[in-house]
């Protein structure tokens, strides 16, 4: 979060959050933590506030401007939580289609295969009782 820009409608920037973290720290922690693992409303904090800044200096026409939203810390935080949660979903997807895709486009499809693995669970299909027999 880029601490002294677009602050909430309470005004108060995210160098506000980062410079009272001893104080403020902890309820901003839980409102998030409810949000996140608990599904706990977030009207309270989905309030945002739409502007318009000037992209130049006089601006003549609509287009001119460029809109943002002023959305709180708290609210800031549970998105960004979110997104980082997606992320690793939102890959294997992005993967899987740029494969595919390129298994479809290839000239030559005559003898084209495509394997999916999944290693970070392959450890957990292993029959420890047979490894441990190997090994002694």
């Amino acid at each position: 979060m880029a601490p002294t820009k677009a602050p909430g409608l309470d005004g108060l920037p995210a160098v506000f959050f980062q410079k009272f973290l001893d104080t403020v720290g902890r309820s901003i922690t839980e409102a998030s933590l409810k949000c996140l693992n608990e599904g706990k409303s977030i009207a309270s904090i989905n309030n945002i506030l739409i502007c318009v800044i000037p992209k130049v200096k006089s601006v003549k026409k609509i287009y001119g401007f460029h809109p943002i939203c002023l959305c709180n810390v708290t609210y800031k935080t549970v998105a960004n939580a979110l997104a980082n949660r997606l992320r690793t979903i939102l890959d294997d997807v992005i993967i899987g289609f740029k494969s595919l895709h390129t298994l479809r486009t290839r000239k030559q499809k005559r003898g084209s295969m495509e394997f999916k693995l999944d290693m970070s669970k392959a450890y957990n299909r292993v029959e420890w009782g047979f490894l441990a027999k190997a090994k002694s």
